[in-house]
């Protein structure tokens, strides 16, 4: 009988575990603020995607980044900006595809993989992110604030052998051509660049 009970209680503490365990996998891949996937969830999914050969289907990698977000921080103080980073990453979420993968990989920077997506598809959704958030402006405590963001979209079609460190540096120049362009733009590149 004492055994019993003993295998049951080690049973219970098992599956315990095995919650656990799940539980913490899960935080290890989220943005605990936004509750999007994180860096690292992305990283791993980009590296699936990729390592394959050559590409099955066209895709499309972005990075949209708040513009002016540190001044937006420091004017609604830190927590007016976590809001305002729920509310951004809640408002990108609605404007994808189910098939697309949005993540926060760093503070004001999301990241935004599109399967299947061409060029002309990667300017459309940059577009529909962009829109998105500059459309209406979001209530912070009874402040209203008007964000805009930028986005670099990066390319490649079906057959091509880019890595995801290749789209992701393409994505990267043209967020940066879409900065320099004065902001609130969508600049899209193809690989090969």
């Amino acid at each position: 009988m004492a055994l019993t009970r003993r295998l049951e209680m080690l049973k219970r503490r098992n599956i315990d575990l095995a919650r656990e365990t799940v539980r913490l996998r899960q935080q290890a891949l989220t943005c605990a603020l936004t509750l999007l996937p994180n860096r690292r969830a992305m990283d791993r999914v980009l590296a699936r995607e990729f390592s394959q050969g050559p590409l099955r289907q066209p895709m499309a990698l972005g990075l949209v980044d708040i513009d002016h977000f540190k001044n937006w921080n420091e004017r609604v103080l830190h927590t007016g900006g976590d809001l305002l980073l729920k509310a951004l990453a809640d408002r990108l979420r609605e404007s994808l595809r189910e098939t697309d993968l949005l993540a926060r990989i760093g503070g004001e920077e999301f990241q935004v993989l599109a399967r299947n997506t061409d060029d002309a598809g990667a300017a459309a959704l940059g577009e529909r992110l962009r829109f998105k958030i500059a459309s209406q402006p979001f209530d912070c405590d009874g402040q209203s604030v008007h964000m805009t963001v930028s986005v670099g979209m990066a390319t490649a079609p079906a057959g091509c052998l880019a890595s995801s460190h290749d789209l992701a540096q393409l994505a990267a120049t043209a967020l940066l051509v879409a900065k320099q362009g004065g902001r609130d733009l969508v600049v899209t590149r193809s690989w090969p660049g």
